[in-house]
C-alpha cells in the first residue's frame, strides 16, 4: 500500500512539474523553456533568452517575494544584493527581484544544468565608466566611496562556442537580436584587467538606455558560475577597484577617457 501511494505521488508530481516534488527551480525552468541536453548551444541560448525575457518567466526589477522559501528583499541592505546574495535556484524560486546580475546567474545556471561545461561559461561584471571615474579617480590609489555612486553597471555572460571562440552576450535581450560580440578567454580577460581597463563592445549593450550607458562599460571581473562570490553592495566597490572582495581596495585603473561630470 505504501509503495503504491508513493508511485501515485511520484506520477502526480511528474505531471505537475512542481519544484517541490522532483525538480529544483533551475531544472523546472529548463522544462518550462523546453531546453534539452541535445540542443545545440545556439538553440539553448535562444530558448533560455526567450524564456527569461520574452515569456517573462523571471521578472527582474520587480519586488521579490519569499514564496520560494528564501529571504525577502527586506533582509538585504540594498536592492543590489538581490543580485549578489541569491543563488540561481533562489532567484528562480522567487522569479523576481534583482537586475542584470540575477539574469546572468540564472542564464548561466540554465546552460550549465543543460550540459554546457562550466569552464565554457563566464559571468562578466562591468561598471559604467562615469561611475568608475569617481570610485577610482587615479590608478594605484585607494578606492573612494562618493555619495550617489553605487558602482552601477551591467552583468553579461561570455560563452565558448563549438568553434572554440568566445562571445560575450547581453542576457537581458530577447533571442531574435540579442547583443553579442567576439570576446576573450577568461585567462586573457584576467590578465588584461590586472593593470588596464577593458571595455565591453558597445554593440553588446546597444539595447540598454543610451543616457545611462553612453560613457561606456569597463569590465572589473569574470567568474565561472561556481566562482561567483556572494557579496554585499559595499564589497562590490572593492571588486570594481581591485577585482577582489577584501578591504582596503586599491584601484587597478580608472575609466578610459573617464567623464568628470557628477553622477545624476
Amino acid at each position: 500500500m505504501l509503495a503504491a501511494s508513493r508511485s501515485i505521488i511520484l506520477a502526480f508530481c511528474t505531471a505537475l512539474l512542481t519544484t517541490s516534488c522532483l525538480h529544483s527551480p533551475v531544472q523546472e525552468a529548463l522544462i518550462r523553456g523546453h531546453i534539452h541536453a541535445d540542443d545545440t548551444l545556439e538553440v539553448k541560448v535562444d530558448k533560455a533568452l526567450a524564456l527569461l525575457n520574452e515569456k517573462g518567466y523571471f521578472r527582474p526589477g520587480t519586488s521579490a517575494t519569499n514564496s520560494g522559501g528564501v529571504a525577502k528583499n527586506s533582509s538585504f541592505e540594498k536592492a543590489y544584493e538581490l543580485d549578489s546574495q541569491r543563488t540561481p535556484d533562489e532567484i528562480l524560486a522567487q522569479k523576481s527581484g534583482g537586475s542584470s546580475g540575477s539574469s546572468a546567474l540564472v542564464f548561466a545556471a540554465l546552460l550549465s544544468e543543460s550540459g554546457v561545461p562550466e569552464n565554457q561559461i563566464q559571468i562578466v561584471g562591468a561598471v559604467i565608466n562615469n561611475e568608475l571615474s569617481v570610485i577610482c579617480p587615479k590608478a594605484g590609489t585607494p578606492r573612494l566611496t562618493p555619495k550617489g555612486t553605487d558602482g552601477n553597471g551591467q552583468a553579461f555572460v561570455a560563452l565558448q562556442f563549438p568553434d572554440g571562440k568566445w562571445q560575450i552576450i547581453n542576457v537581458v535581450d530577447g533571442p531574435a537580436q540579442y547583443g553579442r560580440a567576439p570576446w576573450f578567454s577568461p585567462e586573457i580577460v584576467r590578465k588584461k584587467i590586472q593593470r588596464q581597463s577593458l571595455e565591453v563592445p558597445r554593440g553588446v549593450f546597444r539595447s540598454l538606455p543610451y543616457k545611462s550607458f553612453e560613457s561606456g562599460l569597463t569590465v572589473f571581473q569574470t567568474w565561472s558560475l561556481k566562482q561567483y562570490p556572494r557579496h554585499t553592495a559595499e564589497q562590490r566597490l572593492n571588486l570594481i577597484a581591485s577585482g577582489q572582495l577584501k578591504s582596503p581596495a586599491r584601484c587597478r585603473f580608472t575609466a578610459p577617457q573617464a567623464s568628470t561630470q557628477s553622477i545624476p
